[in-house]
């Protein structure tokens, strides 16, 4: 042997030793005694995550840059965002909106049909420019069978249909940079939900029902929209009820978050630790060259065991939300959360203040939602997210890069002490 090949040989071997320590072997054995078994959890997960991770996150200066500029552009947009669901939040739900569009209409009894100058039905349609075909309608009524009615039924039936056309350029609609929000982003849903809301209140009526045409989607405002704080009442009595509804959206988006938080987590744990299992079940059978077939078919039997959890989870989220698509977009954002906050344990920056932050920023659009519940749930939701997003890369840029490059570049010896 030469002379390099020895000191080659010789170096590798040092290597080999330093990576020893710095990770120590785990035993199947040793992954299935009960008391050790946090120990073998932690050690392995460590030790995957530095093996796993690319160097190129920690030599390149264009990751750092790329990092930084989302980070910027998460934040520059989460504040136009937050800027924009305040101005369109006053504009159509907390003030009139479009609801003067309907002030000279107003409903018959279901027992009064042909009650003059009243209709049963009154329906909306969304006008664009130079498109005589509304886009978009939106139905209204007190009862909810004459909303499930075809148009042929409802002439049939005779039943009175006030159809009004409600153009994009119309002044209820904001300036024309809303207008563009309106048409381009947001939709025009919440307007005209929150219109029908207000004329709901006006006719004090008890029942309310809206039916959008496109999606089949029938919402009963009684429920959405309690029409709290009539004129009737005294001023004392409207600020109790209005204290009594935002206490009770609080307690409900606390225990949303808390309930689905606790079992996403309890969920991503179990299959971490059985995905550990399976790793070191695979190399012990794989080393003694057995069939490792048994062993995956046992492991996918055992993890259908988390399919019920997470259909309850979706059906527990689907009480709460009337639309599915958000109750299901809020749960997989619920996992995500759990995801960054459990892969950012490294820096003391990360593990006290990224969960904190998550809970705050979700917490918020839970808040927002049941306390409004004909607002811009959609956009808050997506200002939120971003929020989030802007958190998670700026913890990453600032505390979790910099400390694993550090013990990128530290010795083993000098890390294992």
């Amino acid at each position: 042997m030469s002379a390099s090949a020895a000191v080659a040989l010789a170096r590798a071997q040092a290597q080999a030793h330093a990576h020893a320590r710095a990770y120590p072997a785990i035993t199947l054995s040793e992954a299935s005694t009960e008391p050790r078994s946090r120990h073998v959890h932690e050690t392995l997960m460590g030790s995957m995550m530095a093996r796993s991770t690319p160097r190129v996150l920690f030599f390149s200066k264009h990751v750092r840059r790329t990092i930084t500029l989302l980070e910027a552009l998460a934040a520059i947009l989460s504040f136009s965002l937050l800027v924009i669901l305040c101005v369109l939040h006053t504009r159509f739900v907390r003030s009139h909106g479009c609801a003067p569009l309907l002030h000279g209409w107003d409903l018959a009894q279901a027992h009064q049909p042909d009650a003059e100058g009243k209709a049963q039905v009154i329906e909306i349609g969304l006008l664009h420019a130079h498109d005589p075909v509304p886009r978009a309608r939106f139905r209204f009524s007190q009862e909810r069978g004459l909303l499930l009615l075809s148009d042929r039924s409802l002439n049939a039936l005779n039943v009175t249909v006030a159809r009004i056309p409600l153009p994009s350029s119309h002044i209820c609609l904001g300036d024309a940079a809303s207008r563009f929000i309106l048409l381009r982003v947001v939709g025009y849903e919440t307007v005209v939900m929150n219109a029908f809301a207000k004329m709901r209140r006006r006719i004090k009526s008890p029942h309310g029902y809206v039916l959008s045409l496109q999606t089949r989607r029938v919402l009963n405002l009684m429920h959405a929209d309690p029409g709290l704080a009539p004129e009737q009442m005294h001023a004392v009595t409207r600020i109790a009820l209005r204290l009594v509804w935002k206490c009770g959206a609080i307690l409900t988006a606390a225990f949303i978050m808390c309930t689905t938080g606790a079992l996403v987590a309890f969920t991503l744990k179990e299959v971490q630790l059985r995905m550990i299992k399976l790793t070191m079940d695979l190399q012990y059978v794989m080393r003694s060259q057995m069939g490792y077939g048994h062993v995956i078919v046992r492991y996918a039997m055992d993890a259908l065991v988390f399919v019920p959890i997470i259909a309850g989870m979706l059906f527990f989220l689907f009480e709460f939300f009337d639309d599915q698509a958000l109750a299901f977009v809020v749960l997989i954002l619920t996992w995500l959360c759990e995801l960054a906050a459990s892969g950012s344990t490294r820096h003391w920056i990360s593990r006290q203040y990224l969960p904190r932050l998550f809970l705050c920023y979700f917490g918020a659009f839970h808040v927002y939602f049941f306390s409004f519940p004909l607002g811009f749930s959609w956009l808050s939701l997506a200002t939120g997210l971003l929020f989030m997003v802007h958190a998670a890369l700026s913890v990453w840029n600032h505390c979790e890069l910099p400390l694993l490059r550090r013990q990128r570049d530290t010795p083993p010896r000098q890390r294992s002490r």
